[in-house]
């Protein structure tokens, strides 16, 4: 589990002061969702409680699945939100994830990166399911905003990408050498 402000957290919203008995269950959730990504084992299911998470991440190549829904409440409800704070590219696949690498539930937003601001996906094929993906931007030339995808098979199923900037290539979507599915998802502005 990964909280930002559990009721247990000497320091809410602080992810440099945390949770002595922090060790990722729910009484004792992680304050950063890369944190729970660093010690998950295969099969993992990780689940992020609302609330924004300043951070980067790297999926690591792992086969887990990081969730920002809440399977508790059949209501939707406000989604967590990975903000990268303009430092770097919000979700990178660059170490071979594979379509059991799964992204669930997320706002992903403020990333500024190379090649993607939103999301990387490079030599990987993950699966991302029901996030959006705004306010992010793309400095190079060959870029996209919100998602770049080279040597990519990623799947994004039920995704909103818009209000994006990026390169002459895409500011929402950037592919080179890949097949990708975008299913029941919107790419705008």
């Amino acid at each position: 589990y990964v909280d930002d402000d559990s009721a247990g957290d000497p320091g809410p919203g602080d992810p440099n002061v945390s949770d002595p008995q922090e060790d990722g269950t729910p009484e004792h959730p992680f304050d950063s969702v890369q944190e729970a990504i660093d010690v998950a084992q295969t099969g993992a299911r990780i689940i992020v409680r609302f609330g924004t998470y300043f951070e980067t991440i790297d999926l690591l190549g792992k086969s887990i699945e990081v969730n920002g829904l809440n399977d508790d409440d059949p209501n939707i409800l406000p989604l967590p939100v990975i903000d990268g704070g303009g430092k770097d590219t919000v979700v990178k696949c660059i170490q071979g994830e594979d379509p059991n690498c799964i992204l669930r539930g997320f706002v992903i937003t403020g990333g500024k990166g190379g090649q993607a601001g939103g999301i990387l996906c490079f030599g990987s094929s993950p699966t991302i399911l029901n996030c959006l993906l705004v306010g992010n931007r793309a400095v190079g030339l060959d870029s996209g905003g919100g998602v770049c995808c080279q040597d990519s098979n990623a799947v994004f199923i039920n995704c909103t990408i818009s209000g994006n900037c990026g390169g002459s290539e895409g500011a929402g979507v950037c592919l080179s050498e890949s097949d990708v599915t975008i299913l029941d998802s919107i790419v705008w502005g």
